[in-house]
């Protein structure tokens, strides 16, 4: 009987807990919801441009572009906001689906964040993207 009541104040912590965004994590969220525009370099130089959508129910869809191929590449999954941290998790790449070890992860710090654009720092500091808002349709070419 005493294992049953400690599972039971456990699960009521647990429920309690989820959804315990700060209102300022619950407000960057809003304020992400839309289409972003973001042109980068990657780790070999080559120029990038994605739109990626952040959606109200949680998952984003990204299309992405590396200058000089000849297709775009459509990745998607969950995003969130924790603790002002921006974070993508991609589960899928060009209608395939990617097994736990093949997920990809994106991790940034928000900064700058206003109803056009915002800027966030990745996670380990080494780079800042800037992403302008731009209707979902945007043209990558």
């Amino acid at each position: 009987m005493k294992h049953v009541a400690v599972l039971i104040l456990f699960s009521v912590v647990v429920v309690g807990c989820e959804g315990l965004d700060s209102q300022e994590d619950a407000k960057a969220k809003e304020a992400l919801i839309g289409s972003w525009y973001n042109e980068a370099k990657d780790s070999n130089e080559r120029q990038i441009k994605a739109v990626i959508a952040l959606d109200a129910s949680g998952t984003f869809s990204a299309r992405e572009l590396i200058m000089g191929e000849p297709n775009e590449e459509k990745s998607s999954g969950p995003w969130y906001v924790t603790e002002g941290l921006l974070k993508l998790q991609t589960n899928e790449i060009d209608g395939k689906k990617l097994g736990t070890r093949e997920s990809r992860f994106f991790t940034c710090k928000l900064v700058d964040l206003n109803p056009k654009d915002f800027a966030c720092v990745q996670a380990n500091g080494n780079r800042r993207f800037v992403f302008r808002r731009v209707s979902s349709d945007f043209a990558l070419f």
